[in-house]
């Protein structure tokens, strides 16, 4: 049995994210009942040495639910082990597809620890279903901030009501689409992330910022997931800020993949079909079992493209590095 790692580094910080995409799933198996449920990740101390503090949310879709291209949405400030509204909630909710997150902040320079809803992922502007959440941080925001807004469309700048970088990256992402109100392939989906990270790499290059910035982002529209494991300049540690910054250990990214996830032998597993179908993948920063055996760790500079296909998964994991810096 592979037991997963344990990460030594005193005054770390990092978000949680866990992302659906398959057959129906309460929520709360993801949040809360899995052995390394998300929520479990943000406390436990034989998880890791620090705790999420700083609020959760989740987006996710059903489709026998009234807008079902629209995504049940949940953000609180209330820390999520002692949530009892998301703990009901999350028991009644089935999802073919979901976005999860649980938030850190912490002191550091250029950065705003600001808890509040608004700075709660994962973000959605209203009138589309595509929704984004974000686990790292952009150095140096403060210099980069406007700079973003001004390859933002006004639409979506105008939007913009938290304090954190991600919502400016989801604004700067809500942008690279031509009409984000109709529906996007998953290739869409990863262009616009792409993109994304291109003009960021522009940026930070026009203002020179060279310091390590984790940019793991993870996309949805309900029927498609991108997620990118990302890091801008990674091994520079001019004006360092924080370990969690800068460890790109601390930002990882795994995935697993089969029939149904499910509780086996007083552990979670996601089990495989008879005939070797896919039909559903969970994508996490963390496990979400003790035993990590059957997930795979997605790679640095990795976009992962999953999309359903009737009832099956389609997965495509590529290297973006050269994309991005080309």
């Amino acid at each position: 049995m592979t037991r997963r790692r344990h990460v030594e580094l005193e005054t770390v910080i990092m978000c949680r994210i866990v992302a659906y995409l398959g057959e129906e799933l309460a929520l709360d198996t993801l949040l809360y009942r899995a052995s390394s449920s998300l929520t479990r990740q943000s406390y436990d101390p034989s998880l890791q040495h620090w705790m999420n503090l700083a609020g959760a949310g989740f987006a996710g879709w059903n489709h026998n639910t009234l807008e079902p291209e629209l995504p049940f949405m949940y953000r609180s400030t209330s820390l999520p082990m002692y949530d009892r509204n998301l703990k009901g909630l999350s028991q009644k909710i089935a999802v073919h597809c979901g976005l999860a997150h649980i938030r850190a902040t912490n002191y550091y320079p250029n950065a705003n620890p600001l808890v509040s809803e608004a700075n709660l992922h994962p973000f959605r502007f209203p009138g589309t279903s595509i929704v984004m959440a974000h686990n790292g941080a952009l150095a140096s925001f403060s210099k980069m901030k406007f700079a973003i807004a001004s390859r933002c469309k006004k639409q979506f700048s105008e939007q913009v009501e938290g304090t954190t970088d991600s919502e400016w990256v989801y604004a700067l992402l809500m942008s690279q689409f031509d009409d984000p109100t109709e529906p996007q392939s998953a290739e869409e989906l990863a262009e616009a992330t792409l993109n994304t990270l291109r003009i960021l790499r522009e940026l930070r290059a026009e203002l020179g910022i060279a310091t390590h910035s984790a940019m793991n982002l993870v996309v949805t529209s309900g029927d498609s997931l991108i997620a990118t494991r990302f890091t801008f300049d990674h091994g520079c540690y001019a004006d360092k800020i924080t370990a969690s910054i800068l460890s790109p250990m601390l930002h990882g990214l795994w995935y697993t993949a089969g029939a149904q996830f499910c509780e086996t032998d007083g552990d979670w597993t996601m089990n495989s079909s008879p005939n070797g179908r896919v039909t559903s993948l969970i994508l996490a920063s963390e496990p979400l079992s003790r035993d990590i055996s059957n997930w795979i760790e997605v790679q640095e500079y990795s976009l992962v493209q999953v999309e359903r296909h009737e009832s099956e998964i389609a997965l495509k994991v590529q290297d973006i590095g050269e994309s991005v810096w080309a």
